[in-house]
């Protein structure tokens, strides 16, 4: 009897076991629709999904083959870790609009700083992966039981191989109708989970930049002609980084309130704006929008440029001022020294002096993260009033970061809590910065500092994604415009020169890369020691490309008139133009120009990687 009974239980758990792996490998496929329906593959989700399911299938049947038991414990494994990474990739995806790079785990503690950001991401989509969790859980603390109460019906062992076979070939045809009937091409596959891992694990880890640059194409000279060559010689340098501040805020009022009025006052006077104005950053987003500015080279895409290239020989903005009579570079963020490596990397780039939130009182006016931008402008001019003249100093601000938590005491308006979304709590904080930058005028005015200074102001990155469909209604139904990719990549660049008796607004296309020209043509210096990717954006020859990577794919690119993203396996290829006008006029534009570009793009930013892996930026 006890033979009997123990034969009829293993039959039982064999057929317990097989329903078990049909169970995981459909519910895996449901994760991946979810997924892959997210992310940037347009029709091909449900094709890649049965990728992704086919390279678990082939590892759950090579293990099958010599144990049943060890083969459930390696698909449950296995689903386990994908779907906690589908949940990662999602979040991320979320916020930056593409996938991680194991490049950034070197990064992953700083998340503790930014809990309340990461968590304002997470909704349930990202959380699907991981729904079921708790289900499996009691499973496995009653399965037991549960094999004995329930009726399995016995599965024979003939009658388990030939639903096995026929499941592999029901997914075989359905992977191979997508494949075949979808215009399904393998050069996708680079999109699918697992392959597009393991890919950038081999890139991190295994792959160098190597080759020969002809450093003559990024040689920039100061042309002394130039209209504006040296208007703002000799000036106070002051560069501030706003946190998250996007171009389409100018102009724009909530409830009667002007949003940005310092802002838009600087535009219209004593000031050149740059309407067409993108952001270029690598894998540390803020501070590679740093790096960029202040050297006019590329960050590396997947990783932060102040940790790959922390000790390189650099020859920015700061070794410059300071090799023409300034007396020094001083960097100024309310924030942990530490954080994106910036207290390594700044003697590096040139900087004499950081001041991080150790170095602040803490105590004044305490803010989600470090302090307010009001303390940070009132503390930091205390320290600058002690520089000898002429000096640079750079800032970057933190109350703009998401999720745009404004304290009450300092928003110019409320709203009821049915109202309040991601779009209104960003208007909230760009206007308190505003207000906050007008306040630090009026202090270096009665400082006696205003009048001799040059003043850049730009965004770092995007703070509102057009990639979310509910964050974009909700700044449509606020604006009443459409968001486009184009506001989502356009930061602004103000460039003020108290005094200079104009207003200029340019269209010409640039970037962070092209700050750092630009700048030294208005303060008539020469950059003759270094390599420049950027461009003067004041010369009145120059049209104007901003090459992008990170949030998008490297070899897009961006011009006045439109956005070309670029794919590496043909998925969602686009270009999107600026206006319905200009897309009839650039009609009939062949897809040859813009892949030359598309090259031209790639090109500059490998030659950039080669002579920052080679610490070779010099000029010979």
């Amino acid at each position: 009897m006890f033979i009997v009974n123990n034969f009829s239980r293993k039959k039982k758990e064999s057929s317990a076991n097989f329903i078990f792996s049909l169970a995981i490998f459909f519910l895996l496929f449901l994760k991946c629709l979810n997924m892959y329906s997210i992310l940037n593959v347009g029709e091909h989700f449900a094709a890649l999904s049965f990728a992704t399911c086919a390279i678990v299938a082939i590892i759950y049947f090579a293990v099958l083959i010599f144990n049943t038991k060890a083969a459930n414990i390696v698909l449950f494994v296995v689903y386990f870790i994908t779907s906690v990474i589908m949940c990662v990739d999602l979040v991320y995806f979320n916020y930056m609009g593409r996938l991680p790079s194991f490049a950034l785990l070197q990064m992953a503690w700083q998340l503790e700083g930014v809990t309340d950001s990461v968590i304002s991401l997470i909704s349930l989509r990202q959380l699907i992966p991981l729904l079921d969790f708790p289900v499996w859980l009691i499973i496995a603390v009653i399965r037991k039981p549960l094999i004995s109460k329930i009726k399995i019906p016995d599965i024979s062992k003939l009658a388990t191989r030939l639903l096995s076979f026929g499941f592999i070939v029901l997914f075989v045809l359905c992977g191979g109708y997508f494949l075949i009937f979808r215009s399904f091409e393998i050069d996708y596959l680079s999109s699918e989970l697992y392959l597009y891992h393991i890919n950038d694990f081999h890139n991190t880890f295994f792959t160098t930049n190597e080759g020969e640059v002809d450093k003559r194409l990024y040689t920039v000279h100061t042309d002394e002609n130039n209209p504006y060559y040296g208007i703002a010689r000799d000036r106070n340098v002051f560069v501030i980084q706003v946190e998250a501040l996007q171009d389409f805020m100018f102009g724009k009022e909530f409830r009667g309130t002007v949003l940005t009025p310092t802002m838009n006052a600087l535009i219209e006077n004593d000031s050149f704006y740059f309407e067409n104005y993108y952001y270029q950053i690598g894998g540390g987003n803020t501070c590679d929008a740093e790096f960029t500015v202040n050297n006019s080279l590329f960050a590396p895409e997947n990783e932060p440029g102040y940790k790959k290239y922390v000790s390189n020989d650099f020859y920015g903005l700061p070794w410059i001022l300071k090799d023409n009579g300034y007396s020094g570079a001083y960097a100024f963020h309310a924030y942990e020294g530490n954080f994106w490596n910036r207290e390594m990397a700044y003697p590096y780039q040139g900087f004499d002096n950081y001041t991080s939130l150790e170095d602040f009182n803490a105590e004044d006016d305490p803010y989600p993260l470090g302090i307010s931008d009001r303390s940070f402008f009132n503390q930091s001019l205390e320290i600058i009033k002690g520089y000898e003249e002429p000096f640079y100093s750079f800032f970057v601000t933190l109350s703009t970061h998401h999720p745009y938590s404004v304290l009450g005491k300092d928003r110019a308006f409320e709203v009821s809590d049915d109202e309040r979304n991601l779009a209104v709590l960003y208007f909230q904080a760009v206007n308190y910065f505003d207000r906050v930058l007008g306040e630090f005028f009026e202090k270096l005015d009665e400082a006696g500092l205003y009048e001799n200074l040059i003043f850049v102001i730009y965004g770092d990155h995007y703070g509102l994604s057009s990639a979310d469909d509910e964050i974009r209604g909700e700044i449509e139904a606020v604006t009443g415009e459409t968001y486009s990719m184009f506001e989502r990549f356009s930061v602004p660049l103000i460039i003020h020169i108290p005094g200079m008796g104009q207003a200029q607004t340019l269209d010409v296309a640039g970037g962070h890369i092209d700050v750092l020209p630009t700048l030294l043509c208005l303060l008539g210096l020469e950059n003759d020691k270094a390599v420049m990717f950027g461009h003067n954006l004041l010369d009145p020859d120059y049209e104007g490309i901003v090459y992008e990577q990170t949030h998008l794919l490297a070899g897009s690119f961006i011009t006045k008139d439109e956005m070309y993203v670029n794919t590496e396996n043909g998925i969602a290829s686009k270009i999107y133009y600026i206006s319905p006008e200009v897309s009839a006029k650039l009609a009939g534009v062949g897809e040859t120009q813009y892949t030359v570009q598309s090259e031209d793009a790639l090109k500059a930013i490998r030659d950039c990687s080669i002579l920052l892996d080679a610490n070779d930026i010099w000029l010979d």
